[in-house]
């Protein structure tokens, strides 16, 4: 059951609570923030009540958590029914919002913030120390109280339920000195976690309250009294900041009255009013509000630092942050987390009809979104190339661009040929030969203008022309250079060319094994390749390799969980179509995460390749762009390959001219700036004019060899 669910039953109260609750920590954060400002209002007590949002999240959590996992005249949940249901309703959302915040923070935008690799790994798992998004803390207690809720599930009893989990928690806390004091000791010993007891215990006294109508005037004081007990919290319990109140204190002074606010609006069990319909509306979005306000609290601290902006009163606008935020919230309900959330639940309750057609004919006709992030993706490696030829500071991850461009060559290709490959329709001969007309000219071209270049140097005497002539045939062969030890590329004259040569050998594999590569074979080798992948990035210290003669062997490696990943996902049922918000969510995620300063590490890499990169492959394939967006993503994904495949020839020569010229810093970034018009000049040249001809050449050629048994 979803959390919409309780607002379209009979307890329209509750999810109206909810959306108090979601209103209150948004007006709380938002208060804090102005009091830092020289325009501050609020005195200390108003500005900690707010916190007691979280609270009444907690009950209203415990409550829903067994009104739905034991439906009235049906069997109760399973544990794994009941986790995949709050895990596909909590994960999803969390995960954008994370990688939002992390994109927000390559960008420069959170600079007082470091997120290490371990930090990161922990806040996707919403496992204690989660520190990407601060309002994360609550979902590492809700994730906690699931695990609980689950063991008990078996025993089939709400008062098991309600009696069992306490006694779960009270043993958790008594064991957990013997930890390290941590994140982890510090979860298990905290009462917060009662308060979603006393969500139980509601929900058990609900069963007996709602069979009968209790006078309106008796719900009110109830109402007013919790709130004003949970007020006078506030003003009379010690406490050392505006966060909440200590959480020893908390789970009674703030559940208790949570737990009396819960029961007070369980008799309103219909939306009556506009009034009341809005603030059911907002509890239905009151998820999507708490992930996406801290992003307006980002920009309205980012404003509040401006002398004459905080020297204002600030309370009209903490009332326009406010509802800002709640706007925000809305779009985000509507746009993203609603479709995402009903599409996620429908994936295991919708058989699979047989169909002739494949799983992802639901995919768009043109990827146009995929082209973008294809587009994108080069020229970060256009942009790490010339910050490499400049020593400007490094960028660890911008060389990841590679394994997203095998991911998204795997989806590509399943798309295109998966199904003639595995009926046979089209053979390995005949797939090699249409990969070869896709991918050889320019990779020929580009190899060509390298060759032309070292065969300068050679007649400068730099090097020796007969190296030249033997490294360029290997060169042109997609084979690496065993010459020119001077350099320790494998491929010197192009230096794309070692990841089109492992492209290759992926679309090899996949042409062999297609016919018998059923999913769970393919799932198999997916897992194997990960254990390849993670075995590799343990090795390195990140995910690298195929590019020099020293790691080539480990380019085997690398490309195999990409490209097959990619594969896999397009068997996937199909992600929920979006639209061009998410479009241009997608693009710049995927930019900002490979320009990002995030410090090396081979978790944090593998956790790009392994989850990121198929995550957005996935969403990007259902998403629909504007027309000027498309447009867009159709031009650069034209231009992606082309720029990728010749700039390194172009930005040899350009290292030719820093020998001889040095240039001021200033004069250095208009320098990289001309190279970067040249590359992409030669990109469009030879997509206009090279790789048509090299096609044709290709497609003459084949129909020779077609012709020459005959003649004979």
């Amino acid at each position: 059951m979803s959390d919409q669910t309780v607002a379209k039953g009979q307890l329209q109260g509750l999810q109206a609570l909810r959306g108090i609750a979601a209103l209150a920590v948004v007006a709380h954060h938002a208060i804090e923030q102005s009091d830092g400002s020289a325009g501050r209002f609020s005195p200390d007590w108003f500005t900690t009540l707010g916190a007691a949002g979280v609270d009444l999240f907690f009950v209203i959590s415990g409550f829903i958590m067994l009104w739905t996992s034991f439906p009235h005249g049906r069997e109760p949940l399973k544990p794994g029914t009941f986790l995949v249901r709050r895990i596909t309703r909590i994960m999803p959302l969390y995960w954008l919002a994370c990688a939002a915040v992390l994109a927000l923070a390559a960008a420069g935008f959170l600079k007082s913030h470091h997120y290490g690799a371990a930090t990161i790994a922990r806040s996707l798992l919403l496992l204690p120390g989660s520190g990407v998004i601060g309002v994360a803390w609550t979902l590492v207690f809700e994730m906690w109280f699931y695990v609980l809720f689950a063991l008990l599930l078996p025993w089939r009893s709400r008062w098991m339920m309600a009696l069992g989990v306490p006694a779960l928690l009270l043993i958790a806390a008594t064991l957990a000195p013997m930890l390290p004091p941590g994140p982890t000791r510090d979860l298990l010993q905290s009462p917060l976690p009662l308060e979603f007891c006393f969500g139980l215990w509601a929900a058990l006294l609900a069963l007996r309250l709602l069979k009968r109508t209790w006078p309106r005037w008796a719900m009110a004081a109830l109402g007013m009294l919790a709130v004003t007990a949970m007020a006078l919290a506030a003003w009379l319990v010690p406490h050392a900041d505006t966060h909440g109140l200590p959480h020893g204190a908390r789970a009674l002074a703030w559940g208790l009255p949570a737990l009396a606010l819960v029961l007070a609006v369980l008799p309103l069990r219909q939306a009556r009013g506009p009034m009341m319909q809005a603030i059911v509306r907002l509890g239905d979005s009151s998820y999507a509000l708490y992930l996406s306000h801290v992003f307006v609290m980002i920009a309205y601290g980012r404003f509040l630092r401006e002398p004459a902006f905080g020297s204002l009163p600030q309370a009209p606008v903490v009332v326009a942050v406010v509802a800002l935020s709640v706007a925000v919230g809305f779009a985000v309900h509507f746009g993203i987390e609603r479709p995402m959330t009903e599409w996620l639940r429908s994936v295991g309750q919708r058989p699979r009809r047989p169909t002739t057609t494949h799983p992802t004919t639901l995919a768009p006709a043109r990827l146009e979104v995929l082209d973008g992030m294809r587009g994108i993706a080069a020229i970060v490696v256009l942009v790490f190339h010339l910050r490499q030829q400049h020593t400007l500071e490094s960028m660890a991850y911008a060389p990841l661009a590679v394994d997203f461009f095998y991911v998204l060559s795997g989806y590509v290709v399943a798309l295109a040929y998966g199904k003639r490959l595995a009926s046979r329709a089209v053979m390995p001969a005949g797939f090699g030969l249409v990969r070869l007309r896709r991918l050889y000219p320019l990779a020929f071209f580009g190899t060509m203008l390298g060759i032309g270049l070292a065969a300068m140097a050679a007649l400068k005497g730099s090097v020796s022309l007969a190296d030249v002539a033997l490294a360029g045939g290997l060169a042109l062969l997609l084979l690496p250079s065993p010459v020119f030890p001077q350099w320790p590329t494998a491929y010197p004259f192009n230096m794309a060319a070692w990841s089109l040569a492992f492209e290759a050998f992926a679309n090899a594999v996949y042409a062999l094994i297609a016919p018998r590569l059923t999913t769970l074979r393919l799932i198999a080798l997916v897992a194997v390749s990960l254990g390849g992948l993670a075995l590799l990035a343990y090795a390195q210290g990140s995910i690298g390799g195929g590019n020099n003669r020293a790691n080539f062997g480990w380019g085997f490696v690398r490309v195999m969980f990409p490209f097959f990943a990619g594969v896999l996902l397009q068997r996937l049922r199909a992600a929920p179509v979006t639209g061009p918000l998410m479009a241009y969510g997608l693009i710049a995620v995927l930019g900002a995460f490979l320009l990002a300063g995030f410090e090396k590490g081979w978790l944090l890499s593998l956790a790009y390749v392994a989850v990121l990169f198929p995550a957005l492959v996935w969403f990007g394939a259902q998403s629909r762009p504007s027309p000027r967006l498309a447009a867009l993503c159709r031009w650069t994904g034209a231009l992606s390959y082309p720029l990728y495949i010749t700039q390194g020839p172009v930005l040899r020569a350009g290292e030719e001219v820093l020998k001889h010229v040095q240039f001021s810093p200033a004069g250095a970034i208009g320098f990289a700036v001309a190279e970067a018009a040249a590359a992409v000049a030669v990109a469009l040249l030879a997509s206009r004019y090279m790789d048509d001809a090299g096609r044709r050449v290709i497609d003459r050629i084949a129909a020779w060899r077609m012709r020459s048994p005959a003649r004979a």
